[in-house]
């Protein structure tokens, strides 16, 4: 998710102001299932606190205790990355 919002802010020139914006611009078919949590509606999205580049700086998932392995709270394992990534091209 990091990756793809990195290459829409620098595709488009400004941040995406919501996960519906990649979708609207192609860049996800639709919001991807945390897969931490399984569900759609639980990534905590950072946004700049800068007025004139507002917009989602980073993402995390939404699941708040350690996993199962062992990553810290909201951090996603490489794994999923590369899924994602697959699963977009």
């Amino acid at each position: 998710m990091r990756a793809i919002i990195s290459q829409y802010t620098l595709d488009k020139q400004k941040r995406p102001h919501s996960l519906d914006d990649l979708v609207a611009a192609g860049y996800l078919k639709e919001v991807p299932v945390d897969p931490l949590t399984g569900r759609k509606d639980t990534w905590v999205v950072k946004c700049s606190s800068d007025g004139s580049e507002a917009g989602i700086v980073d993402i995390d998932s939404g699941y708040g205790k350690t996993s199962n392995e062992g990553t810290r709270p909201g951090r996603l394992p490489k794994i999923y990355f590369l899924k994602l990534q697959l699963l977009t091209d």
